[in-house]
Formats: C-alpha cells, structure tokens, sequence
C-alpha cells in the first residue's frame, strides 16, 4: 500500500523554482497535494554517496506514488533521476521552461533534448522550437503560457508616460571581464548623461566581480518592474528584459556580444550607438509588443495544471 491511498488527493512532488511555485495555487491545491522535494533531499543530505542518496530517493518515490514530479530542467543528476523514475514506472515528468534563454535562441545544446514526458512552454514559438529538438521523442510539448505571467491580468497595468530620469540596468550573470568593462562604460555613459541609475545584478555576480556597491539594489524583480520604480529599463538578452515588457515598462536592448538572438529581430542594440540624452527616440513600445507576443505569448491561463 503507498502513502498516496491514505489520501484522497495524489500527490505531486516539486522543485521549489520561481517558475513552479505559481503552479501550486487554490486551483491546484484541490486535487492534489504538493510535496517540496528540498525536505526529501534535505533528509538525505548526511549521506555523501550520491549513488546510495538516489537509491534512497527513490525509495522515497516508490512510498510516496507521486501522480508526477515537476522541475524546471533537466540537466542535474537529480533531475536525471527523475527522468529514470518517469520512464521505469510509467509516471509523468513535468518540466516547465524556466527562461527565455538567449533572447529566445537555446545555445546549450543538453538543453534543448527533452528528457521528460512533458513540458510546458510560455508560448508557440518555444513550443515549436522544442518540438523541432524533440521530433522522434515521446515528449508532450504544451503551450502553457509563463506561470508568473499568468497570475496577473495584464490589462491592469499600463506605459507610464513620464520623463526618464532613473534608469534601472538588469545584466545578465557576466563572467568575462571584457563582457563586464562594456557594462561599466554602459554605466558611465548613463551617468554622464545626466541620468540616475541603479544596477540589479544576477545573484552569482558576486563570484565573477559586483559593480560599484552604490548601484546596486536587492530589491525582488518583479516587484520592481510590477509597480514601475524606474522610468527605463535595460537590459541584454536576459529573461529580465521580456519581464520589463510583460509589466508594461518601457526598454531598450542592451548586447555588446552582439549576438544572434530574437531580441535583435525587433529592438535595436544601443551598444552600436548610445543615443545620449534622447533615448526616447529609441523606445519602441509597439515592437515590444510584439516581442512578448512572440516569446512569452499564451499569458491568459489560470495556472491550472494540464496533463
């Protein structure tokens, strides 16, 4: 007898990511019960063989009967083993996608070969995109819409008509000093300018060297692009970027790499020219429009879970 016939609810187990914790809402809630796999790892943590720790875990499975897991990928070992879980038994591993990766162009390989039985994805375009990847795979690929988008009813909110003076810079993780000096002569020009600014850096930048300590701020993303603190954001080919757009603040494109990605298909790159003090002129509130409707489009579902 599994733990799962105690109950009248199947259980789901899954990872705690920003863009599953949306998933485990009032509508959810009444037909399953969700289970944080960190408090199963988490017992596990004394033990150092990882081998002896998935065999474990996967006793944890066979108690539990999970109606499916749901992570945001599927590139670590544990995830790996979820994979295993879901193919032995005949289960169902839910991925959702958990970024817009390089401006809507996945360069990592590894990522692009699905190793789940579902996945969700924030729009048609990603789902053709993973269904070109994963032609001979039995993967079920769903145009879900983003979770976090699907929260709020985006008409609520609106384009702020104000003059720009603070500008909030969102960069992505910079691990090359060259990469990153571009970012300071980015800031020194904003500056000059006679422009305020403020730096929200990736939570790991630290590692590879912060920016100037007076710029930053550790304020939640979301919150700050939902309520409009900042008059202009930028940004390069982030997930941060497509978030400005969803909350309706005006952006400018930001890529000293220059590479290829769908960002550039519709915004112009300031890299090739900073446009001084007249960055309005370079503000394209329609083709942001379009961008999100492209990347992150499908922003209407009630987070209902679909399998």
């Amino acid at each position: 007898m599994s733990l799962t016939s105690l109950y009248y609810k199947q259980i789901i187990l899954f990872d705690n990511q920003r863009q599953i914790t949306p998933l485990i809402n009032n509508i959810n809630k009444k037909r399953f019960i969700f289970l944080n796999t960190n408090y199963l790892w988490f017992l596990l943590k004394p033990i150092s063989n990882i081998k002896i720790k998935k065999k474990i875990f996967l006793i944890f499975l066979k108690l539990l009967n999970p109606r499916f897991i749901i992570s945001y990928d599927w590139l670590t070992e544990y995830q790996k083993l979820y994979s295993f879980w879901a193919k032995k038994y005949n289960k169902d591993f839910i991925v959702v996608q958990h970024g817009v990766y390089s401006g809507g162009i996945n360069t990592v390989k590894q990522s692009r070969f699905a190793r789940c039985t579902i996945m969700y994805c924030w729009s048609q375009y990603f789902s053709n995109l993973f269904k070109s990847y994963n032609k001979n795979k039995k993967v079920n690929i769903i145009t879900f819409g983003n979770p976090i988008y699907n929260i709020f009813n985006r008409d609520n909110f609106k384009y702020k008509e104000t003059e720009i003076k603070h500008i909030l810079v969102l960069p992505t993780l910079i691990q090359d000093n060259n990469l990153k000096n571009e970012y300071e002569d980015l800031i020194s020009k904003i500056i000059l300018n006679d422009f305020k600014i403020a730096i929200k850096q990736h939570p790991m930048q630290i590692q590879y060297g912060s920016f100037q300590p007076s710029f930053l701020i550790n304020s939640d993303i979301y919150k700050i692009l939902e309520n409009q603190e900042y008059d202009l954001i930028i940004s390069d080919n982030s997930t941060s970027l497509l978030d400005a757009i969803f909350f309706k603040n005006k952006v400018l494109f930001y890529d000293p790499t220059c590479s290829e990605s769908i960002y550039s298909d519709f915004l112009y790159n300031i890299y090739n020219s900073f446009p001084g003090k007249d960055l309005n002129s370079y503000i394209n509130i329609p083709l942001q429009e379009k961008l999100l409707k492209k990347l992150g489009g499908g922003y209407s579902t009630s987070n209902s879970l679909k399998y």
